[in-house]
């Protein structure tokens, strides 16, 4: 019988899960599933082409290559918004080991929206998105997805805690991003594995933001899973390359009157993070 998965990266969207996902297969004690988002244990991914693996046999069959691993895992973010996730994986995997990864809900909500924009997925203004929002008209699992619910974070690292306890790791998006060996240093020796492999890792984030320089870079990012694949099929010198010719690594910044809106907006949330995990949060210095 094909072992199942026992190790979950559960998001935040936006906060590196793709970057982990990727360190994590690095080791030759994980073997990561080569779907990095089946969502098979969250409502995510219900509508044609998104990818996901619903299928119990399916789904398995996704960890087959990696059955003499000490770690077989996954990297879908819904599971950290999914209030029915938690639950479920640990009726599936007793002794999961759960990896989540938080990051500045400000920058995490404008870098989806900004996602969103580059690949045609989101005709309104951001202002426009987070007033829907805040008026209440936006479910959850959404599409596109809400961008203030899915930063409330501390409701839902709490359901994680409750249901798994030590098994679960936290990452920093902001620390992950400033010196990603040193993450992938304490990471790996918190699943027992040797953690000098994360010396041999790229010592800068990966998969920044592109912004497509013609028809064909956007027809490219629209499509699902693509520039996931593309950075696992390439590498280094190849992968920047191929960034050079069909993308820009520019960013739009975010209007700063409404950085400050929504950190009004967050601000009861981040409080109760900040108590629960007992610490001041790594983005607390930019407010």
């Amino acid at each position: 019988m094909t072992p199942g998965p026992n190790l979950f990266v559960v998001g935040a969207a936006k906060a590196g899960t793709t970057a982990l996902w990727r360190h994590l297969d690095a080791h030759p004690d994980v073997f990561m599933s080569k779907v990095k988002e089946p969502h098979h244990f969250s409502r995510a991914g219900l509508r044609p082409g998104q990818g996901a693996v619903k299928d119990p046999a399916a789904y398995v069959r996704l960890f087959a290559e990696g059955a003499a691993r000490r770690y077989r895992g996954e990297a879908s973010p819904s599971y950290l918004w999914d209030p029915d996730t938690p639950s479920k994986i640990a009726r599936a995997a007793p002794d999961a080991r759960i990896v989540v990864s938080l990051r500045d809900p400000v920058e995490r909500a404008w870098s989806g929206y900004v996602m969103l924009v580059t690949i045609g997925c989101e005709p309104r203004t951001f202002p426009e998105a987070v007033e829907e929002e805040l008026a209440g008209r936006v479910a959850v699992d959404a599409r596109p997805p809400p961008y203030l619910a899915r930063g409330r974070y501390a409701e839902q690292l709490e359901r994680y805690l409750d249901v798994f306890g030590a098994a679960l790791a936290l990452i920093w998006f902001e620390e992950f991003t400033r010196d990603v060996r040193k993450t992938m240093v304490h990471l790996y020796d918190w699943l027992g594995l040797d953690p000098g492999v994360a010396l041999q890792l790229p010592s800068a984030p990966i998969v920044p933001h592109l912004e497509p320089r013609n028809g064909l870079a956007r027809a490219i990012l629209a499509v699902p899973g693509a520039r996931r694949a593309g950075a696992a099929a390439l590498s280094g010198r190849a992968l920047r390359g191929a960034q050079r010719v069909f993308f820009h690594h520019v960013k739009p910044e975010l209007d700063s009157a409404m950085r400050e809106r929504l950190r009004e907006v967050f601000a009861d949330d981040d409080a109760r993070l900040r108590s629960l995990v007992g610490r001041e949060l790594p983005w607390d210095a930019a407010k």
